[in-house]
């Protein structure tokens, strides 16, 4: 590789960068690939590659993730998430968003038909917001979809992802939040 394209690769690899740590959420490859000028899967897997092998030392808390349908985000590695989010300010999701994943995590796994007759019709545009952010995965099953909690719910909730463990957990924060006099 010559000088010319090791920096117009290291250009494309930080712009990348850039455009993954300011969107916040995931962003499909087709997108990513047209903001950074590359009309090559092949090229494209290089540059995504080269940022991948960036984070993946112990020394970076962030890592690349992809995601089903060939999308991409930047994200706190999960051994960090736990101290992370005590300090962190602004709510990962709104209430009603947090409203529809808790129930999902609890009657999980649960048809998105239950979620919205329970939650309502906004429940769908919360289910797609969990999705994908991938909290929630979804299984297509006839005209409706079944819902489950992710890998990435339990990391960032910092609980096991098994299904016993994550209702006891909902009951506990349920309990204590009657005990407090809140309304949950």
């Amino acid at each position: 590789m010559s000088d010319d394209e090791k920096t117009e690769t290291d250009s494309k690899v930080a712009l990348l960068e850039a455009i993954l740590f300011s969107s916040g959420q995931p962003l499909e490859a087709k997108d990513l690939m047209s903001a950074l000028g590359i009309r090559s899967d092949l090229v494209f897997r290089q540059v995504i590659s080269e940022l991948e092998r960036t984070y993946v030392s112990p020394r970076h808390a962030i890592r690349i993730v992809v995601l089903p349908g060939e999308r991409y985000v930047m994200q706190l590695k999960p051994e960090h998430t736990a101290i992370v989010r005590r300090y962190v300010r602004r709510p990962l999701f709104s209430n009603a968003v947090m409203r529809t994943l808790s129930f999902i995590a609890y009657h999980q796994p649960v048809y998105q038909s239950r979620v919205a007759a329970a939650r309502g019709s906004g429940s769908y545009k919360h289910i797609k917001i969990l999705t994908e952010a991938g909290f929630v995965e979804a299984d297509r099953v006839g005209r409706t979809k079944l819902l489950k909690t992710s890998g990435m719910f339990a990391d960032y909730f910092g609980v096991e992802n098994d299904l016993k463990v994550i209702k006891r957990h909902i009951r506990r924060i349920l309990g204590e939040g009657d005990r407090k006099g809140q309304k949950t």
